[in-house]
């Protein structure tokens, strides 16, 4: 029960804002549009996206009170008016935009679904909506990267262990490789994130050695910090 609690937490915050860890990096809001001003972006049509924005909104609040029909309505609704907007070719700045638009939207399904006890369902959305931000920004990407925890914890969560590593092992990877160094403070939370994971599963050697990356990278930056 107390870890049920702890994802449908998640799924709300990620929902309203993003992850707690990626709202501070406006992960949801300012890259996806969710927080840019309404009517700032239109198709060729001249059509804006203040409606997806609204509509989004809109979910979010059904789904902090507790009113899932009416969220889930909502957030297939804003998901359309999202995709119906156009901006562009699908390498450009709008198209990756939307997606993470769209991404926000089945997020927010998810959440919905989680809370209903529909794991399942509440898997597949989640992963429609990294396969929406990868088909925008590729798997070797930090904004890509930045979706996946979650994932791994509905995976352990609803009893999928070997996905969860696998996407725990992902995010490292990732990461690893895309930050401009390998002392970066972003490779930091994969670390931790799977050092985490490893102990719920009582493999504490495992789980030191992990650890023991991370604390290295956090020493060489507070000696940074300090001089």
């Amino acid at each position: 029960m107390f870890q049920r609690r702890i994802i449908l937490g998640m799924l709300l915050m990620m929902s309203n804002t993003g992850l707690s860890a990626l709202a501070q990096q406006d992960m949801f809001r300012t890259p996806s549009g969710t927080s840019s001003t309404p009517g700032q972006q239109q198709d060729s049509s001249g059509a804006s996206d203040e409606n997806w924005q609204n509509l989004l909104s809109e979910a979010r609040s059904e789904l902090s009170a507790g009113r899932l029909d009416k969220a889930e309505e909502q957030f297939k609704a804003a998901e359309k008016a999202c995709e119906d907007v156009k901006l562009g070719p699908t390498d450009g700045d709008g198209f990756k935009k939307m997606s993470k638009g769209v991404a926000d939207c089945l997020i927010g399904l998810a959440a919905v679904n989680e809370r209903r006890g529909d794991a399942g369902e509440a898997d597949r959305l989640y992963e429609l909506a990294v396969r929406t931000v990868e088909k925008a920004y590729t798997s070797d990407s930090m904004d890509y990267a930045k979706y996946l925890p979650p994932l791994a914890d509905l995976y352990d969560k609803h009893g999928k262990p070997d996905k969860a590593e696998l996407v725990h092992k992902k995010i490292i990877d990732v990461r690893t490789r895309m930050a401009p160094n390998k002392d970066d403070p972003s490779i930091v939370q994969g670390y931790d994130h799977y050092a985490r994971y490893l102990r719920s599963k009582d493999r504490p050697d495992e789980a030191t050695i992990i650890e023991n990356k991370s604390n290295e990278i956090k020493y060489k930056n507070q000696n940074k910090s300090s001089e």
